[in-house]
């Protein structure tokens, strides 16, 4: 992942952001459903959909490897990342989950945690543009942050029961 939230370690670790290329990952998915007669894969990245380019080109190499259609995908995607043409590319590879990190309904400690790249109001368009393609959209959370009040853990509990609602 090229983002450096303050509580993940693969930065720590790779220092880099480290992607197998599309080909490989189109394998690795025909490996998987020849092996084990899989109709569903979760694909277990950082962040998958960070580039439409790479996203494209593993459709492309699904489709040629008469994959496309036959399996439906689980991935991480980040809120700032979701649009309309990110969601357009995941429905048609097969994505029928997304996974992203809202990690706090707070906005102080959101931008402590991930930034300035992201915000409330992003995830909950996120989860609106999600929805209108028809993913099952999971999410993730961080409670007792360093520094964290229990206002804060209260206002995302209120966010939580707010994305519900647009679900």
């Amino acid at each position: 992942c090229p983002y450096t939230c303050v509580f993940c370690s693969a930065v720590a670790f790779w220092g880099k952001t480290r992607m197998h290329s599309a080909q490989r990952v189109v394998e690795e998915i025909k490996y998987v459903c020849d092996s084990y007669n899989t109709d569903m894969i979760y694909i277990q990245d950082d962040l998958f959909a960070v580039n439409k380019k790479r996203v494209r080109e593993v459709i492309e190499g699904l489709r040629e490897a008469n994959l496309l259609g036959k399996v439906s995908f689980g991935c991480l995607i980040r809120m700032n990342l979701i649009n309309d043409e990110m969601c357009e590319l995941l429905r048609e590879m097969g994505v029928v989950l997304v996974g992203m990190g809202f990690e706090s309904g707070n906005a102080e400690m959101l931008n402590y945690l991930k930034g300035e790249s992201v915000s409330l109001e992003m995830g909950q368009q996120a989860v609106r543009t999600c929805k209108k393609y028809g993913f099952v959209v999971q999410g993730s959370i961080i409670i007792g942050n360093p520094g964290e009040t229990m206002a804060q853990m209260h206002d995302t509990r209120k966010f939580i029961d707010e994305l519900f609602q647009l679900g």
